[in-house]
Formats: C-alpha cells, structure tokens, sequence
C-alpha cells in the first residue's frame, strides 16, 4: 500500500502515462497544483478531494481499458480481486478510486504510523457526519489499532452485509497494518438480509473476505445483538453510534474509560460467543473424511479458500491455467497449478 496520496498518484499516472496537462484539463486545476501532489509537497483540500479523486479514477480507467492494462493493473497495484467479465471499466473505478482515497486519508496531515503509544492518547468525543467518522477511523483509530499486539480482536454488532453496502466503512482497515498479527474480527450477519442478498451482494462479500484473508473473520447470527450498535477493539476503546435511515453511521461517540470498556466487552463478547455462528476460518480440513462430505452433502461447505481449491473439475482448472496466462503469471506457477489438479 503507498502511504501518501503523492505516491499513489505518481504511479497511477507512470502506469499509464498519461500527461500532467491532460490531468490538469479534466480536473480543473493547472498543472503545476497535479505536479505537487505528485511529489508530495502538497495536497488537495479535504473539501475538493472526492471529486477530485473520483475524477482521475474515470482518467486513469478509461486510459487502462484503452490500453488493454487491467491485468497489469491488477498485477502491479497487489488487488486480489477477479476482473468482472462486464462493467470492466467501472470496476477499475472504483478500485483505483478506493487506492487513492484511501492513501490521502492514510497520509493525511492529522495522521502518522511514526507516533508512540504515550503520543496516541484519545479523550471520549462524539463525532458527527459521515465525513468526519471516516476521517475519524482513518486518522484517529488506525494509529491506536497499529499498536495493538501480539493479537488485535475486533467485535463489531452491525450486519456485515449492510456494511459492505456502505463501501468506505471497512476503508479503514486499509491504513493499518494487518499482516504482522493475528487478528480477529466477530462481526454480525442478518439471516433475513442474507437470505434475501442477490448474487451481487454474496459476490461482494466473496471479494472483501477474498482481500482481506490474513484476517480471521468469525461471522455470527445478529439476533441477540443487532440493536447494540457497538465498534469494540478489546482492551483499547470502544465505540458507540447512530444509524441514519440508510444504515449509515451519522453520529458515534469514542470511548476510552477502561471501567466503561471492560462492561461494554463483557456483555458483548458473551453474546457473541453464545450466537450461532454462520462462518469461521478454518488453518487445515482432514482430506479423508472431508472429500465424501464435500460431494454427498448439499449444504455449502467451504466460502473461500486461500489458494487453489484442488476438489474442481478439469474444466476449472483448464479455465484457471488460461487465466493465469493472461496475467503473465510464470512458468513455475502454472506447474504448480497443474500439479493440483486431479485426473
């Protein structure tokens, strides 16, 4: 992840080579304000930033799609989701879209990865607006979050569907470090959203577990808790919030009192763990026994798996090797490929 909005935007435009000049006319901005993003001396406002980013998001899709770079793309900014096979360029939208608000809130003034835990003290405040929480999660929290180890634990009460609906919630997971930890996440699930989701929503759920799959998320049933509207990160802080009629969080207040905190984590961990659970990480299956139950029984199984799933047809793999091949994969990773495969 680059950690400055300069540094993303320097190597979206060196991918695509688009000219500063032509930035510069689409943004509406002269080309001397793009070059100082560029280098880091400056940059946008907080007020202009959205449309500013969503604008060279459209730029740098369409020049992506004009030069057949979204594998590439893919490739060389480390997103590990599948290329849609329609609305091409709107999914390099957003993705690129997300890489750059993310690395301006990530860089912003208020915020610094370099601060120690005697310098990271929050008092209890209540934020207010959409803007300012997520300002609020990316500079505030992600620095106290970054701290946190040998394990971080995260209990959030709120439908994991609703959220991902939201799109910048989780955004904040992207300005902490996530790979150097165990980390735990026990979020909550509707049975009736999940029942009644389209393709596209249990896709989206798909992809953002997909993204994030160094993180153990432990998915319950929301019945005994989706009222609660609690943000817990165990032994910090904790967080509690409104919702507008969209399901957005409008208004949320941080709470650091360690008396009030280890309440707040003793009901809501126990009606967690007392919830049945609908999804969990799992490090290995037993072969033996779990081969008959994948094909005789009609319940679904497994959701994702990190690395290639070696119980597909031929087909799949014939499918997935060609894929491979079109993102310049090497040699030694197709063989590997081949390798799993059953006859």
């Amino acid at each position: 992840m680059q950690n400055k909005f300069g540094d993303m935007l320097k190597k979206l435009i060196q991918f695509t080579n688009i000219k500063l000049n032509v930035i510069a006319y689409h943004i509406g901005y002269d080309i001397s304000y793009i070059s100082k993003w560029a280098n880091n001396t400056s940059q946008p406002t907080k007020k202009h930033i959205e449309r500013i980013n969503d604008t060279l998001s459209s730029i740098f899709a369409e020049e992506i799609i004009h030069k057949d770079y979204a594998y590439l793309f893919l490739k060389e900014f480390n997103i590990h989701e599948p290329l849609p096979t329609k609305d091409i360029q709107r999914f390099l939208h957003t993705q690129i879209n997300n890489l750059l608000n993310n690395a301006y809130y990530c860089s912003h003034e208020n915020f610094s990865h370099s601060q120690s835990n005697n310098d990271i003290i929050l008092n209890s405040t209540t934020i207010v607006g959409r803007t300012n929480i997520y300002e609020f999660f990316c500079h505030k929290l992600a620095p106290i979050i970054n701290k946190i180890t040998p394990k971080l634990e995260i209990f959030i009460t709120m439908d994991i569907l609703t959220l991902l609906q939201q799109k910048k919630f989780f955004s904040f997971l992207d300005c902490c470090n996530l790979t150097d930890r165990q980390i735990d996440i026990h979020i909550g699930c509707n049975l009736s959203t999940l029942a009644n989701s389209n393709e596209k929503l249990i896709y989206s759920l798909y992809k953002f577990l997909n993204k994030y799959f160094y993180v153990n998320f432990y998915i319950y049933e929301d019945k005994f808790f989706n009222n609660s509207n609690i943000f817990l990160v165990k032994n910090a802080f904790a967080i509690q919030y409104s919702l507008h009629l969209d399901k957005s969080i409008d208004i949320c207040t941080f709470i650091n009192n360690e008396k009030i905190i280890n309440e707040i984590q003793k009901r809501i961990s126990d009606t967690f763990f007392n919830s049945p659970i609908i999804l969990q990480p799992k490090k290995e299956i037993i072969l033996n026994s779990f081969h008959p139950f994948f094909y005789l029984n009609k319940n679904f199984t497994i959701f994702i798996t990190n690395g290639f799933e070696f119980f597909l047809p031929k087909k799949s793999y014939l499918k997935m090797i060609d894929l491979c091949k079109q993102q310049n994969l090497t040699d030694e990773t197709i063989a590997s490929l081949k390798n799993l495969q059953i006859m």
